[in-house]
C-alpha cells in the first residue's frame, strides 16, 4: 500500500497584482482561470470545439507575462467562510493511492460520480498541457498538527475575493511542505476522502492509466499525469462544514415511500418529509436503491436538493415525497464504504475549492 502519496510540484500562479486570473465558476471573460474549464451540456460537437480553445488557451497562457512558474512546494490556502476561517493545503494526490469504486486503499471517493461528465473531462485532460482543479480531499487530524508544522512566517502569494468571503494563499517551501503532507497521514485506510470534484479525480486516474501504460518503469513514479492537484482540508476543522444533499421523490406517492422505508429504513415521517437516522454510505446507497425501484415501477424521478427549506417546500405537491439527510458523523466517511451512494453530502454551495494554481501534467 502507498503511504506517501503526495509529489511536492512546481505551480503556476498569477503574478503578484494581476486580479483577473482568479476562477469565478459561471462567468465567460477572457484571459480568466474561468476559461480552463469545460462547460457542461454541450453536444459532441460543441464539446470537440470547446476542448480546442481551452487548449488554445491554456498555451497562450503559458507563454504569457500573467503568470509564473514558482518554485517547488505547497500552498497553505486560507478561505473566509460562513464557519470562520477554513485552512486548506493545495499539494498533489497520487492517483496510484486513489481507489475508484469500493476497494481498499489509501484514498477513496465520496460517493458516485457524473460518469458523462467524467468521461468529457477525460477528453479535455488529453488535450490539455495543464490542470486548474477544484479536487478537495478531507483528511483527519483532530490535533490541527499538520497545517500547525507550517508555521507563521510564509510568503504570501496571492489575495483575492471571490462572491463569497475571502481567498490568500501563502507558500510552502521544500522540504518543510514534504512534512506538512506527511502529516496528513492517519492510521488505517483510508487516509483521504475525496469530496470535491469527484468528476475531476475520476478523469484523471483513467488518464494516468492510459499513459503509464506507453511510459517507460522510470518515468512512472514521477510523470506529472501520475497526480492530480487537489486542496486537502482537514475534516475536524470547525470551519469545515458539509452540507447533505437530500433527494426528492418526485411522481412517486408518499405512503408508498412510507411502507418501502418502514420495511428497510429507520426513519422518522412528518407528512410528506422523512428525516433519515442514519448517513453512512450504505445507508444512503440503500436508499438511493429503494427510491431508484420505486420511481421505476411508478414512472417517477429522483431530484437531488443541498437546500433543506427548499425539498420540504417541494414535498408539499401531490405524490411527492422529501428524503431528508442528516450530516454524516465525520468519522463515518473514512471507511472503505461496501457500497457508494449518489452524492450525500458536499461543501456549502459558494464554499466549493477556488481554483487558482495551475499544474502541468504532460511534457510537451
Amino acid at each position: 500500500m502507498i503511504r506517501d502519496c503526495t509529489k511536492i510540484p512546481r505551480f503556476i500562479l498569477p503574478v503578484k497584482g494581476e486580479q483577473r486570473w482568479p476562477a469565478s465558476f459561471g462567468t465567460s471573460e477572457e484571459d480568466t482561470a474561468a476559461d480552463l474549464f469545460l462547460p457542461e451540456g454541450l453536444s459532441e460537437e460543441e464539446e470537440e470545439q470547446a476542448i480546442e480553445v481551452l487548449r488554445e488557451r491554456a498555451f497562450r497562457l503559458l507563454t504569457s507575462d500573467r503568470v509564473e512558474k514558482i518554485r517547488r512546494g505547497s500552498i497553505l490556502a486560507e478561505r473566509r467562510v460562513e464557519g470562520g476561517v477554513r485552512r486548506g493545503l493545495v499539494a498533489t494526490l497520487d492517483l496510484e493511492a486513489l481507489s475508484i469504486g469500493t476497494g481498499n486503499s489509501l484514498a477513496v471517493l465520496s460517493s458516485l460520480w457524473d460518469e458523462t461528465r467524467a468521461k468529457s473531462l477525460l477528453r479535455l485532460r488529453r488535450r490539455m498541457p495543464i490542470e486548474c482543479s477544484t479536487v478537495v480531499v478531507l483528511y483527519r487530524d483532530k490535533r490541527s498538527r499538520a497545517l500547525s508544522e507550517a508555521g507563521s512566517d510564509l510568503e504570501q502569494m496571492y489575495s483575492f475575493t471571490p462572491s463569497q468571503g475571502k481567498v490568500t494563499g501563502k507558500f510552502i517551501p521544500m522540504p518543510l511542505a514534504k512534512g506538512v503532507s506527511e502529516e496528513t497521514l492517519s492510521r488505517g485506510d483510508p487516509c483521504y476522502t475525496v469530496i470535491g470534484g469527484l468528476e475531476e479525480a475520476v478523469a484523471a486516474k483513467a488518464y494516468w492509466e492510459e499513459v503509464k501504460k506507453s511510459i517507460s518503469r522510470e518515468a512512472l513514479r514521477n510523470h506529472p499525469a501520475r497526480f492530480v492537484t487537489a486542496e486537502y482540508v482537514n475534516a475536524y476543522d470547525d470551519a469545515v462544514r458539509l452540507s447533505p444533499i437530500h433527494r426528492i421523490a418526485e411522481g412517486i406517492p408518499s405512503d408508498l415511500v412510507a411502507s418501502c422505508f418502514n420495511r428497510n429504513l429507520r426513519c422518522k415521517r412528518q407528512g410528506n418529509v422523512f428525516r433519515l437516522s442514519l448517513a453512512t454510505p450504505e445507508n444512503i446507497a440503500r436508499c438511493d436503491g429503494l427510491l431508484a425501484r420505486l420511481a421505476e415501477e411508478c414512472g417517477g424521478s429522483v431530484l437531488y436538493e443541498r437546500d433543506e427549506g427548499a425539498a420540504i417546500a417541494r414535498a408539499e405537491g401531490a405524490d411527492c415525497a422529501a428524503i431528508l439527510l442528516p450530516v454524516p458523523d465525520k468519522g463515518d466517511l473514512f471507511v472503505s464504504p461496501k457500497e457508494l451512494p449518489m452524492p450525500y453530502f458536499a461543501l456549502p454551495a459558494g464554499e466549493e475549492r477556488y481554483a487558482l494554481e495551475v499544474r502541468e501534467i504532460g511534457y510537451d
